[in-house]
């Protein structure tokens, strides 16, 4: 915190912008990891409040596209809600709605270290009609299929400045929910998260 608030009052000079804009991308990776290792080693309770979806799946990729841009300013990156799947969503349901962020920003992350250039995210009704389907879709390098088997496996990654807390982690908040988060290799490249939560479990 206090590195990259000192960052943030260095005199703006042409000489040193590149060098502040080093120190603060380094500063905002080292506080994810961080981040990362404190969640995982806590095992907190999910924290069910009613939510109104749509409001905040707009809001979330608002934050998502900000906290991005900041991160890559030179590589910027589409992140877009697929509005026209939102039709048949409850209203409203109790979830944890900053732990259901995290798994979408750490999704937006992965992505974004994949090369991906544009990420769709999607919420609809699942085909059984009982749960509600979030996908992360991206255009990025995507996943080898012997990886498929071991993405949720903590601490494995496949970047060497990963840390493979992410979808561990991510999976941790998703069954916290009752669901399960899984990886899926589309036709055409890139990478699929789908999310399903049944909508039984609240109820």
């Amino acid at each position: 915190g206090a590195i990259q608030g000192a960052a943030q009052l260095l005199p703006e000079d042409p000489a040193l912008g590149p060098w502040t804009r080093v120190i603060r991308e380094e500063v905002a990776r080292l506080n994810h990891v961080v981040g990362q290792f404190l969640v995982y080693s806590r095992r907190s309770p999910v924290d069910l409040r009613p939510v109104e979806l749509r409001s905040w799946l707009l809001r979330s990729i608002d934050r998502l596209q900000s906290g991005i841009a900041l991160a890559k300013p030179e590589a910027p990156v589409g992140i877009r809600l697929d509005e026209a799947a939102l039709a048949g969503i409850p209203a409203s349901l109790p979830m944890d709605s900053e732990a259901i962020f995290q798994v979408l920003e750490n999704l937006v992350r992965n992505s974004v270290e994949a090369g991906a250039t544009e990420v769709v995210v999607s919420a609809g009704v699942s085909a059984s009609g009982d749960g509600l389907l979030v996908e992360v879709r991206d255009n990025g390098r995507g996943i080898r299929e012997a990886d498929l088997a071991k993405l949720f496996v903590p601490f494995y990654t496949t970047r060497p400045s990963g840390t493979g807390l992410g979808l561990s982690i991510s999976q941790r908040i998703v069954e916290g929910h009752r669901g399960r988060i899984e990886a899926i290799v589309p036709e055409g490249g890139g990478a699929c998260f789908r999310i399903r939560i049944p909508l039984e479990a609240y109820r």
